[in-house]
């Protein structure tokens, strides 16, 4: 077995553990592309490589899709997890995963999709107590900056 996959095994076994501490996303980020890196070398370990980023993309997505599953997740909780889903969907190898088990099923949410809902529940809670226009008209003047 070769350096960077086992290092990639190690961040991303760091990135499981605390998925949802301060440095989840950067050890997802950092396994991942270490997968990615591996994949596309055509070496032995290539395919392996490959399995490992989509296994480690879904375990996570599950676990987004859990949280989110929650009534009450803390807004500082879902900021992080913005920042998970946006991991996952820039990986080239987790991006195809999904929370049903299959890659892209349609069944199952996948990171886009999952990012999506995150950022929903954000804007909902940073605008509560705000009326439906006035909800509206602080969006789309967001919107106007990105």
């Amino acid at each position: 077995m070769s350096d960077d996959l086992d290092a990639a095994r190690h961040h991303l076994a760091k990135a499981e553990a605390g998925l949802f501490g301060d440095d989840g996303a950067f050890h997802l980020d950092e396994g991942l592309y270490l997968l990615e890196q591996l994949a596309s070398s055509g070496s032995a370990e290539a395919e392996t490589a490959a399995n490992l980023g989509v296994a480690y993309g879904q375990r996570c997505l599950v676990q987004l899709a859990t949280v989110l599953g929650e009534p009450d997740v803390p807004q500082t909780q879902l900021q992080q997890m913005l920042k998970l889903a946006q991991t996952l969907e820039d990986s080239a190898l987790a991006a195809g995963a999904s929370t049903s088990g299959g890659r892209g099923s349609r069944d199952g949410r996948n990171p886009s999709e999952l990012r999506r809902i995150i950022a929903n529940r954000l804007v909902d809670s940073y605008f509560e107590g705000y009326t439906p226009e006035e909800k509206q008209r602080q969006i789309d003047a967001l919107m106007e900056r990105l």
